[in-house]
């Protein structure tokens, strides 16, 4: 698996399906009694991340998981008994990753859309300077600063 995982491949689509699989292979070994699932979506992101894909640092696999275990199962459960068919479980995480991206982008869309419309209300009060500006635009946009 660790040969697996740190080999040079020319094509960056089988990057992107190197990091599903190794995802499958270790829930599929189940090495350990607890932590399986934790640890292959780790070594999912790892090797997303290892690969350069640095927009995988942002989005989160395990919250659609949690939502729907059965489809989660079912691919895995189709795979098993489909000559370890991979078609199955790679069609079914390739979704999870597109929902996954989809819910960032409408993140960042949404809080583009409130730091415009703070930015927009900020300048309709002309009696605050520059510096007053910047300081109310930081605070709303960091909440946590203050």
């Amino acid at each position: 698996m660790c040969d697996f995982a740190n080999a040079k491949t020319r094509t960056s689509s089988f990057t992107r399906l190197r990091g599903i699989i190794l995802h499958f292979w270790l829930a599929y070994d189940h090495p350990f009694v607890d932590g399986n699932g934790r640890t292959a979506r780790a070594l999912f992101y790892w090797q997303m991340l290892h690969s350069g894909y640095w927009l995988f640092e942002f989005i989160s696999i395990s919250q659609f998981l949690r939502k729907a275990p059965a489809q989660y199962g079912t691919a895995f459960l189709h795979t098993e008994t489909d000559e370890n068919d991979l078609t199955y479980f790679i069609i079914h995480q390739a979704g999870i990753i597109r929902r996954a991206l989809k819910e960032l982008h409408d993140y960042v869309a949404r809080k583009s859309s409130e730091t415009r419309a703070w930015l927009n209300a900020l300048q309709k009060h002309p009696e605050l300077n520059y510096r007053q500006q910047a300081l109310i635009s930081h605070a709303c946009a960091t909440p946590d600063c203050l």
